[in-house]
């Protein structure tokens, strides 16, 4: 919201079908990251390095999908 405020953009239905988006693909991203980090749990890593280790993993591909998502958000305007 603020980066609407700033950019001085208007928040209109484009803009709501973004947010849900945005709003899907964090979810997605920390359900990857979870079910990887139950994967590790079952190998046999603790709690803690699991988590670390799949998000750590998880990193760059999230990196990427954000990226590339801004860049398709942005394009349009």
């Amino acid at each position: 919201m603020l980066a609407l405020a700033v950019t001085n953009m208007r928040n209109d239905v484009f803009f709501k079908v973004g947010q849900i988006t945005l709003i899907g693909l964090s979810a997605k991203n920390a359900i990857l990251i979870i079910e990887f980090a139950k994967q590790l749990m079952k190998e046999g890593n603790t709690l803690i390095d699991a988590t670390f280790i799949a998000a750590k993993q998880r990193l760059w591909s999230i990196r990427i999908t954000s990226l590339a998502f801004t860049l398709g958000t942005v394009g349009g305007q």
